[in-house]
């Protein structure tokens, strides 16, 4: 049920006014008043974590729901307003849920301070990512709680942020729909994305370090040497959060706490996402190979990279995964080269390495070949497969960028046709206008004109997912913000993840994990699905339209590769 919030017209002269705030206090420090929707309404909770059945649900939620959501007490209060109901499914019959009632909640005079929530359980958004819905502030916030907080504002870094004209409207939604205690997050417009060489990233840290910011987004893809960035800042105490795809265990999140968070699952979980569907598939023949291969029993081989100026990635999850349930793939590396005439492409190192993987695979009779490679690796592969005339099934996860159709449409058909695996961003959408980073530039300017080139949409997408992980903890940290207190916010807070139409992933951030997300969606290549990010034919295609999977729900034979609706 949503919540709408009404101010009332001001008194008249000689007449008393109605002290009438809906707040959220915890402790007794700073008692303030709420509107009774009726005359023996007790002051609400903390935090609107649950569902407000009018205010009711609001008034008998728990004592501890403040701290399970990592929001100190004494400064949390509180408004609600109602958003137009977006399309939530109700899980019970597959169709969308008819429109929230609302309930009507006055003000004092002259107060246009609101903040949304909408939703049952509420959340912030119409985004069924967002965090659970806090009460609108009003009171101290404590002034300078942090590098890069004071009592008006967060100074923040977006040092791998797209397009201005795009980039600009979304930090002017989160500012607006997220409750910030008083405070506007700002661009110091400190750091950059420069090179690719771990000083440079290191540069670019200390850069924003010495700027005194908060938190930093998303570093630009530096081919794994962005490791480096994000490590800098931690040991400077700036927090960072990653939307982008990257090549961080969850145990190097762990042991820079409070301070590096990532938007999908880090890549031990997700190449065992990958993983997990070989061992579904194993024991059937490579029916989506070329012709020498759908009658054939499938023999895999794994395809990694190895760098020489940025931490390898640790493949020992994936390949222990494999091991256990029989696969023994045929391994090869091939290196990272940042050489700058090859355009972080083909070296004639990496041809030789990719020459010699590819002749060893035919020769061994692989049917299936697991990439756990960059973008720029992977079409070294394509390109070679292609010349060679060998048509293997190719499995693909999104670490790193490999599920990206603008990348994979650019690639040999022959061997697209051949293209499936996992992703772990959420999926895309068939028509722009129902991505949430679309809606939230046009709420900001309504019948805003795109920039539009190749790399524009997916671009917003890439910065909207930062951003929506670094408001949520700005969000449920509560008006002492500071890097523990953003931690705990994120731990504890209990996400409502309504089912919706989008489909997306589940957020399962908790103790113990630094990651948004964990879950997966299985995908294979349409070249007939047009495509949102370059507007030609050619797509990712999702197997039952998206649905999530987490590790361990993989089951056993083909999901419907290629056969099924493509589920966009």
């Amino acid at each position: 049920m949503a919540v709408t919030v009404e101010t009332t017209p001001p008194p008249k002269k000689g007449a008393k006014a109605p002290g009438f705030v809906f707040t959220g206090l915890a402790a007794a420090l700073a008692v303030l008043l709420i509107a009774a929707l009726s005359p023996s309404q007790p002051p609400p909770p903390p935090i609107a974590e649950y569902a407000p059945e009018a205010v009711q649900a609001i008034k008998d939620a728990p004592p501890q729901q403040s701290a399970e959501n990592g929001l100190a007490a004494g400064g949390d209060a509180g408004n609600s307003t109602a958003r137009p109901p977006d399309a939530e499914i109700d899980p019970a019959t597959g169709q969308p849920k008819p429109p929230t009632t609302t309930s009507t909640i006055k003000l004092p005079p002259n107060s246009e301070r609101v903040r949304s929530c909408l939703g049952d359980p509420p959340r912030q958004t119409e985004d069924p990512q967002s965090p659970p819905c806090v009460p609108y502030f009003e009171g101290d916030n404590g002034g300078v709680t942090s590098m890069g907080v004071d009592a008006n504002a967060i100074r923040l870094a977006f040092p791998g942020h797209t397009d201005d004209s795009v980039f600009l409207k979304l930090l002017a939604y989160f500012n607006k729909r997220f409750e910030l205690y008083g405070r506007q997050a700002i661009d110091s417009k400190a750091g950059g994305c420069f090179g690719g060489s771990p000083s440079v990233a290191q540069n670019a840290a200390r850069s924003v370090a010495k700027a005194q910011v908060f938190a930093s987004t998303s570093f630009c893809d530096i081919m794994g040497s962005e490791a480096y960035y994000y490590d800098e800042l931690a040991n400077r105490g700036v927090i960072s959060v990653n939307g982008r795809p990257y090549t961080a265990n969850e145990d190097n999140l762990a042991k820079h706490h409070p301070y590096e968070w990532t938007m999908m699952p880090t890549f031990d979980k997700g190449a065992r996402h990958l993983a997990e569907l070989a061992c579904a598939l194993k024991d059937g023949n490579a029916a989506h190979a070329g012709p020498e291969f759908i009658n054939t029993p499938r023999s895999y081989g794994l395809l990694e990279n190895s760098y020489t100026d940025a931490p390898t990635p640790d493949y020992g999850p994936a390949k222990a995964a494999l091991e256990a349930c029989g696969i023994h793939a045929v391994e090869h590396t091939v290196q990272v080269e940042r050489d700058s005439t090859a355009g972080q492409g083909a070296t004639p190192a990496t041809a030789q390495q990719m020459q010699s993987a590819v002749f060893d695979w035919r020769s061994k009779g692989v049917t299936t070949i697991i990439v756990l490679t960059h973008s720029n690796t992977t079409k070294q592969l394509y390109s070679l497969l292609d010349s060679q005339g060998y048509q293997p099934e190719i499995m693909l996860s999104g670490y790193l960028y490999n599920d990206e159709d603008l990348f994979i449409s650019a690639q040999p058909q022959t061997q697209t046709a051949h293209t499936f695996g996992i992703s772990t961003r959420n999926k895309q959408q068939a028509q722009v206008e129902d991505e949430f980073w679309w809606q939230a530039v046009n709420e900001i300017q309504p019948g805003f004109v795109w920039p539009y080139a190749p790399g524009t949409y997916f671009g917003a997408r890439w910065d909207y997912m930062a951003m929506l992980v670094l408001f949520s903890g700005l969000q449920l940290a509560g008006p002492h913000l500071n890097p523990e207190s953003f931690a705990a916010g994120m731990m504890r807070a209990k996400w409502p993840n309504p089912p919706h139409k989008n489909m997306p992933g589940k957020v399962t951030v908790s103790p113990g994990t630094h990651s948004f997300m964990e879950d997966a969606a299985i995908i294979w290549w349409s070249p007939s699905f047009t495509s949102e990010d370059y507007g030609q034919q050619g797509g990712f295609c999702y197997i039952d339209g998206g649905k999530r999977r987490r590790l361990g729900q993989y089951g056993k034979g083909d999901p419907g590769l290629f056969t099924t609706p493509c589920g966009r």
